[in-house]
C-alpha cells in the first residue's frame, strides 16, 4: 500500500515568505499597540522595562543556542545540547525571559481593567 504524504499542510509553509507575507509584523503592532494603550504616564516605563526585560532574555537564549543553530539543530529543550561555556546565558535567559512576561502578565491583569 503507497502512503501519500501531504506536502499541503502548514508544517510545510515556508517560514521566509510567512514573515516576509507581514503578518507576524502586523500582529506584532497590534499587540504593542494595546499594551501601549493600557499604560498611561509613568506607568508606561514599566512595561516598557519588563518588555525589555523579556527581550534581554530572548537574546541572551539565541546567544547560547546559536552553536545548534549553526549545527542546523533549530528545535531543542532544555540545556543539554547546549555547550557548558554557554550553558550560563541559557540559564540568564530563562529567567530573564519568564520573569519579565510574569511581571508585563502582571502589571496587565492589575492596571488594565482601568
Amino acid at each position: 500500500m503507497k502512503t501519500s504524504s501531504n506536502n499541503n499542510s502548514w508544517r510545510n509553509f515556508p517560514a521566509d515568505l510567512f514573515v516576509l507575507s507581514g503578518i507576524p509584523i502586523l500582529g506584532g503592532i497590534l499587540v504593542a499597540d494595546e499594551v501601549f494603550s493600557l499604560a498611561e504616564g509613568q506607568t508606561r516605563f514599566f512595561v516598557i522595562g519588563t518588555l525589555l526585560v523579556a527581550m534581554l532574555g530572548a537574546c541572551l537564549l539565541f546567544w547560547a543556542k546559536l552553536p545548534l543553530y549553526q549545527k542546523g539543530i533549530f528545535v531543542s529543550f532544555g540545556p543539554g545540547a547546549i555547550p557548558e561555556s554557554r550553558q550560563a546565558f541559557y540559564y540568564w535567559g530563562i529567567g530573564l525571559a519568564l520573569s519579565g512576561c510574569l511581571l508585563a502578565g502582571i502589571f496587565i491583569l492589575l492596571y488594565g481593567a482601568n
